[in-house]
This record gives structure tokens, C-alpha cells and sequence, in this order.
């Protein structure tokens, strides 16, 4: 509900939400063996084993030609002013260190909890980056810009209803 768009591109169900519906199903399987290798082996070993072959998924992606060809520098492009590279370097580094820290007190707190819960509390996400975005783009319209209609604002609150509801019937 939450990705359902009317645009010039898009209108209303597209392709993108099914892959939107694999990803959900693959990360189910994930999570839910993420949760047996947890209960099988403890934190600590059982992150090492998951992630052991998340890097090898990787690094078999990595050597893949269509893949690394996306990594090549492409020459046409002008360099950036020093000062802009220095605030990029922060800014992509600030959000690795604080995705790298999700990511461990995510299966952090699988290992300790219920898998469907844990996921219901990501899921709010959802919720919060609407009122983040809603919120930013407002206040600072500059960086973040975001365009609501009175059809997407009731859409979008009926989709973050709708994700309390089902947190609620998972708790």
C-alpha cells in the first residue's frame, strides 16, 4: 500500500512491487534461519557462520563480469571540489558505521527474540521514515523534497495503520 503510486511513470500495481514481494519472502527464509542457526550455535558463532556465507555470496557477485563492470571509474565524469569529496567521505562513512551497527543489533536481537516480532519492530520503519521524510521535507525542502497529495497522505496513514495493526496482532 505504501508503494502504490500514481506518477507518469507508474500507475498504481508495477513490476517493482513484486520484486518488492520476492525480497520479502527471501528475507522471511533469511530471518527464520538466521533464528534456528542462533538458537543451534549462540550469538557469536551463529553470526560468524551467517555472515561466513553472506561474504562468500559476495564475493562470488564481486567476480561476476556484469557486476564488476559497475565498479569501473567512469572518465567522463568531473571531479568534485575537495572540500565536496570530504563531506561525501563523511556522509557515506556515517552511514555504514550506523548501518553495520543496525544490522548486528537486528540479528542481536533475533538471537534473543521472537523472529516475527523483531521483524514487526523493522517493519515500523516504515512508519517512522513517512513522518521522517514528511518532516524534512518541510523544514528543510532544500536537501529533501517531497511532494504529498491530500490521496497520498491518507494512503500513506492508512499503510502505517495498517503496520500498527499488525504489529499489534503480533504482540
Amino acid at each position: 500500500m505504501i508503494s502504490f503510486e500514481q506518477s507518469k511513470l507508474n500507475s498504481g500495481w508495477h513490476k517493482g512491487m513484486l520484486w518488492g514481494i520476492v525480497a520479502g519472502l527471501f528475507s522471511s527464509l533469511y530471518y527464520v534461519g538466521s533464528k534456528y542457526v542462533y538458537q543451534s550455535n549462540g550469538f557469536y558463532s551463529g553470526f560468524v557462520s551467517i555472515f561466513s556465507f553472506v561474504g562468500i555470496f559476495a564475493l562470488i557477485l564481486f567476480f561476476s563480469p556484469s557486476i564488476r563492470v559497475l565498479f569501473k571509474k567512469n572518465k567522463n565524469v568531473k571531479s568534485k571540489s575537495n572540500n565536496n569529496a570530504v563531506k561525501q567521505f563523511f556522509i557515506v562513512t556515517s552511514n555504514k558505521i550506523l548501518s553495520v551497527l543496525g544490522m548486528v543489533l537486528v540479528q542481536y536481537a533475533i538471537s534473543l527474540a521472537s523472529v516475527s516480532i523483531v521483524n514487526a519492530l523493522v517493519g515500523f520503519q516504515y512508519g517512522l521514515l513517512i513522518l521522517l521524510v514528511a518532516l524534512f521535507s518541510k523544514f528543510y525542502p532544500k536537501f529533501f523534497r517531497e511532494d504529498y497529495t491530500k490521496t497520498e497522505i491518507i494512503q500513506e496513514f492508512l499503510a502505517v495503520l495498517l503496520i500498527v495493526v499488525g504489529l499489534g496482532l503480533l504482540i
